[in-house]
């Protein structure tokens, strides 16, 4: 029988990364509304961003970002990132219980309406789900869980 070689040493680097990563996480990264006003930052910052690259395209003449200066295109791609970090932020946000009808609200506010609709893919489903976990907090008209999913 065969079994798989597993170096100890490298093994032990693995689960030191991974706590030394865990271990990064801001200070605030469990209270919602650092989380939530830390969001907004970095959609704004984003949409800023998104809105200069493609003032520089027009102005420009570029037909296709594949056809910009290395420059852009870096441009570009840094600016693809901070989105995937403000998704993973949203993310983080849906998954953090709320205390009060305030910290919920500003959960849902942060997120998005269109973000919550039912009969999504998987990571707004996760999204929806993270709100609903806040449902008691709301009064029955309110409740997010209430719309239909089908």
């Amino acid at each position: 029988m065969m079994g798989v070689v597993v170096d100890l040493a490298e093994a032990r680097q693995r689960r030191h990364e991974r706590q030394r990563q865990e271990s990064d996480a801001p200070e605030w990264a469990q209270d919602i509304q650092h989380c939530c006003l830390y969001a907004q930052m970095l959609k704004a910052e984003h949409d800023a961003e998104t809105a200069r690259l493609r003032f520089e395209k027009h102005r420009d003449g570029i037909s296709a970002w594949w056809e910009a200066p290395s420059d852009v295109q870096d441009r570009v791609h840094a600016n693809n990132r901070e989105w995937e970090r403000y998704r993973a932020l949203m993310q983080h946000i849906a998954a953090l219980p709320a205390q009060t009808r305030s910290q919920a609200q500003m959960k849902r506010n942060t997120i998005g309406s269109l973000w919550l609709r039912p009969n999504r893919d998987e990571w707004y489903a996760r999204l929806r789900a993270g709100c609903e976990q806040d449902d008691h907090l709301f009064p029955a008209s309110a409740k997010l869980a209430r719309t239909s999913r089908s």
